[in-house]
């Protein structure tokens, strides 16, 4: 599936679906206005002021621990943000409470992000080439993870490598794509945004089901030719 024709059915499936994924974009907003916002203002003013004592320690770790929770918030609603396009890329039923269906396995989705940066950390560590082509090996994981709740961290790494395999620069190419839409963002004072954060990460989902699609067909195929040779062997 080419580029272009992948984007032509990101907007064909969104087509009944924007109500869903604009409030799961203002449900991001919010949290960014109402909690992280004033989490940064008071961080903000406590190194500012250095005379605050005892009371400029405690709010440190009250904002420290906020911030730490605000984060693996977003990590797990970002889960269920995933899920959510998922069944859209797929002509499935969604709703907004989609998006807090990661709540029911918080561990397994934050140890599967742990895993992942470590593996990548140690890459960046030997060279930068190597640790971004990890980024984009591992970029389907927590896909994988929803199509396959059962596996662990590392298969659902191995699985996104296997996936990935080839087509990591394809996956760029998509992204890169984007570049011009993603440019009006500032001049549109971020509206635009609301309509092209779903065209993004439905085209995402879109490539990554087409990939799978792909290499299951493979597998198949592979799977066929090996039967057969084995049917010829027998026959000898």
């Amino acid at each position: 599936m080419s580029i272009t024709e992948i984007k032509k059915k990101s907007l064909a499936v969104l087509e009944y679906k924007w109500e869903t994924v604009i409030f799961v974009q203002l449900l991001f907003l919010a949290i960014a206005i109402f909690v992280e916002l004033p989490i940064e203002i008071v961080s903000e003013f406590i190194k500012i002021d250095g005379q605050l004592g005892l009371i400029g320690v405690i709010l440190s770790f009250v904002t420290f621990i906020l911030s730490l929770s605000i984060r693996i918030i977003k990590v797990v609603l970002n889960y269920g943000v995933i899920f959510i396009y998922l069944r859209i890329s797929r002509e499935q039923s969604v709703k907004f409470t989609d998006v807090f269906i990661g709540f029911k396995k918080v561990l397994s989705i934050l140890w599967l992000g742990i895993v992942s940066m470590f593996f990548i950390f140690l890459w960046l560590l030997l060279f930068i080439i190597p640790g971004l082509m990890k980024i984009f090996s591992y970029s389907q994981i927590y896909r994988v993870k929803i199509d396959n709740p059962d596996m662990s961290a590392m298969e659902c790494l191995k699985e996104s490598e296997r996936i990935m395999l080839g087509n990591r620069m394809d996956l760029v190419m998509l992204q890169i794509s984007f570049i011009g839409w993603i440019l009006l963002i500032p001049l549109t004072f971020g509206l635009i945004g609301f309509w092209l954060m779903p065209y993004i990460e439905t085209s995402k989902t879109i490539f990554y089901n087409n990939l799978k699609e792909i290499k299951n067909k493979e597998v198949i195929n592979e799977l066929n030719a090996f039967e057969q040779n084995d049917l010829v062997e027998g026959e000898e």
